[in-house]
């Protein structure tokens, strides 16, 4: 009997050890002696210091105690402090919530650790093995990785691999081409409305315009580009749109009429302020010739000339025209016959719409001049041997001279239409320049330059206002005084009769000079009172008089931007005049892509979501029947069109010789 008595005092004991969370709970509000309370060897966390584990009788129990509301959780080692973290959010008497001091991932992480060449090198090595992979398995272009886009994308998939690493498979982030479709027309919808707002807020502003031809459908094509000036951000161009020519016929009313309408639709207005570049043929010439002001594209007069040096039999440059006739036909055998895998460099075709291709054929010509001759036929041999490559190596720097001019009047980042005159100067004085050793063919094909460029690049007073703007070329040392008084009376007249800048005339701040006399004198009411300097003078003449240089790389709005204040209407008028760009290159571009991308990419209508936004820009401008029509008037015999259209169409192929352009 003692032994069973025994027993069963034993399990009551050991069943009284552990308490329900009832009864932990009455013995707290009673503060039962028998409760204490601990922090457990395991607890590290921050969250330990607003609880504590609950003892009773020197038994762990399954419970933790908070401090501030005295609840009871229940816990276990194994839970960690997720009930705690749970509590402390929702806890009525927690004054604040424990810091978060926990350990994580991060801290791993070295925040400003430096990338070793190593690593970067072996890092690019991968990239770079990726990069030629997926070219060759998936057909794709090696100038595939250059652009803005791309390096966007580039930082998306950077963002998704340090939140996801290896976790999922790639293919999961990447969306259909359907998918990228849908979302080009959504992101083409909400730009177009954010341009629209932006647009209402422009007053001073300048376009560019340019027209192509698609080949195969013979659908025209109308870029325009806009250029104006913020105080925060300086010269800012945007390209508007490429849209399809949907009127009936190319004449100058109806392009008047059709960029009228893109400019409307953004809120835009051609008037006798604003200012138009565009190309220099009779059509586009007589399209802006009213309520606006149209300003050549220089680098399409200066690329104009040169090609009539080159391709027209009537400039006289005979050995000119050898050299390029034997060239051409050799450089084209070359890639026609595959054989360009033999060269070190390779050889580059003239196209007659790509400017610098005269200079980039005759370059990669030069530079596997030795290789050529092993490597043609007979009778290209024959024509090789024709060529005189001394004519050719002394041709080479002039023509360099003129891509990096063309370059830098293209350049839409910066003002640059200060530098037009400048460089048509600099072409001269090269032109200009004697030397004994010169070829023959090359004299005749610089004398023939130097009279084009005279007589067939005109200079506006544009050009004239925006050079005199730059401090390096104010007083115009390279020109005659009647050209340099001429220059200096248009801003002066600017300066006078234009009402937007009709304010108080201001004057650079002249230096302090020491006043000596008595004004506590007897006479000193009567004595003369000096006279400023600077007083009698206006804005212009203080800023002609004035030392101030600036290099001609530099921005020249940041520049007038920073005399602001101290010229007030100088800068209104710097304003006005340098957002004018010195070319059309920014729409041309942007033509061209749209025409290699139609020639190489979108033969699958449904497979290139460029196309399919493309179709829906147009669609609400250009209904599939007015298309049609622009075909058959395109591609019709001449014998079914009438009187009138077949004079027309004829007369303006005439005076066009731009192939690029549809007019």
């Amino acid at each position: 009997d003692r032994y069973h008595i025994l027993i069963l005092s034993m399990s009551i004991s050991t069943a009284k050890e552990f308490f329900d969370k009832q009864e932990v709970e009455d013995l707290v509000k009673k503060n039962d002696a028998r409760l204490s309370f601990a922090k457990p060897p395991c607890g590290k966390s921050s969250y330990w210091d607003k609880y504590q584990e609950v003892l009773i009788n020197n038994v762990r129990q399954r419970y933790a105690i908070c401090n501030d509301c005295r609840s009871i959780l229940t816990w276990i080692p194994s839970n960690g402090t997720g009930v705690m973290k749970k509590h402390s959010v929702g806890c009525s008497k927690a004054k604040e919530l424990p810091p978060e001091t926990q350990p994580r991932i991060t801290s791993s992480f070295k925040q400003d650790s430096q990338v070793t060449p190593n690593q970067l090198r072996s890092f690019k090595t991968k990239i770079l093995r990726g990069a030629a992979e997926m070219c060759v398995l998936d057909s794709r272009p090696f100038n595939i990785f250059y652009g803005n886009g791309f390096e966007e994308f580039i930082k998306q998939i950077f963002d998704a691999g340090k939140y996801f690493g290896k976790m999922i498979d790639v293919k999961q982030l990447l969306p259909h081409r359907t998918t990228i479709s849908r979302h080009v027309d959504r992101l083409y919808s909400l730009y177009h409305q954010q341009l629209r707002d932006l647009c209402k807020t422009i007053t001073s502003f300048s376009t560019t315009i340019d027209f192509w031809t698609e080949d195969f459908s013979g659908i025209s094509f109308a870029g325009v580009a806009l250029h104006f000036y913020e105080d925060n951000k300086g010269l800012v161009s945007l390209t508007l749109c490429c849209r399809a020519y949907d009127l009936i016929d190319g004449t100058a009313s109806n392009v008047r009429l059709f960029v009228d309408q893109i400019l409307s639709e953004f809120n835009l207005k051609l008037t006798e302020n604003q200012f138009v570049v565009s190309d220099n043929e009779p059509k586009m010439r007589c399209s802006f010739k009213e309520n606006t002001t149209r300003v050549g594209c220089s680098c399409h007069y200066l690329n104009k000339i040169l090609e009539k040096s080159f391709i027209h039999i009537d400039s006289n440059c005979n050995e000119i025209h050898h050299l390029f006739n034997t060239i051409r036909p050799i450089v084209t055998h070359f890639t026609r016959s595959h054989k360009q895998a033999n060269l070190t460099r390779r050889l580059q075709l003239y196209c007659k719409v790509r400017w610098h291709s005269i200079y980039s054929m005759f370059f990669a010509f030069n530079e596997n001049f030795p290789d050529l001759r092993s490597l043609l036929d007979h009778n290209h041999q024959q024509s090789f041997d024709t060529i005189d490559q001394d004519l050719l190596r002394q041709l080479l720097p002039f023509l360099k001279l003129i891509v990096d001019i063309t370059e830098r009047l293209s350049n839409e980042q910066q003002p640059i239409l200060h530098l037009v005159i400048p460089c048509r100067q600099k072409l001269l004085q090269v032109a200009n320049s004697s030397s004994s050793n010169k070829h023959s063919g090359l004299v005749e094909h610089k004398n023939y330059f130097i009279e084009h460029l005279e007589n067939d690049w005109p200079i506006q007073d544009e050009h004239f206002i925006a050079t005199v703007l730059h401090p390096q070329f104010k007083q115009l040392d390279f020109f005659t005084k009647r050209m340099r008084r001429h220059a200096h009376d248009l801003i002066k007249s600017k300066l006078r009769n234009d009402s937007t800048m009709s304010s108080p005339s201001s004057t650079i701040i002249p230096s302090s000079k020491t006043d000596c006399s008595n004004k506590n004198g007897l006479l000193s009411s009567l004595y003369d009172k000096p006279k400023d300097a600077n007083k009698s003078k206006g804005e212009f003449e203080i800023y002609l008089d004035s030392d101030l240089r600036l290099d001609e790389n530099a921005d020249l709005l940041k520049f007038w931007m920073q005399q602001r204040e101290n010229v007030p209407q100088l800068f209104q008028l710097a304003k006005q005049i340098l957002i004018i760009p010195a070319s059309k290159t920014c729409v041309e571009l942007y033509l061209r892509s749209l025409h290699e991308t139609n020639e190489k990419e979108l033969s699958d209508d449904a497979s290139h979501p460029l196309f399919n936004s493309n179709k829906r820009v147009l669609s609400s401008d250009l209904s599939s029947s007015s298309l049609e029509t622009k075909r058959r008037r395109l591609y019709t015999d001449d014998e079914s069109l009438s009187n009138e259209q077949y004079e027309q169409i004829h007369s303006d192929d005439d005076n066009d010789n731009d192939d690029d352009d549809i007019f």
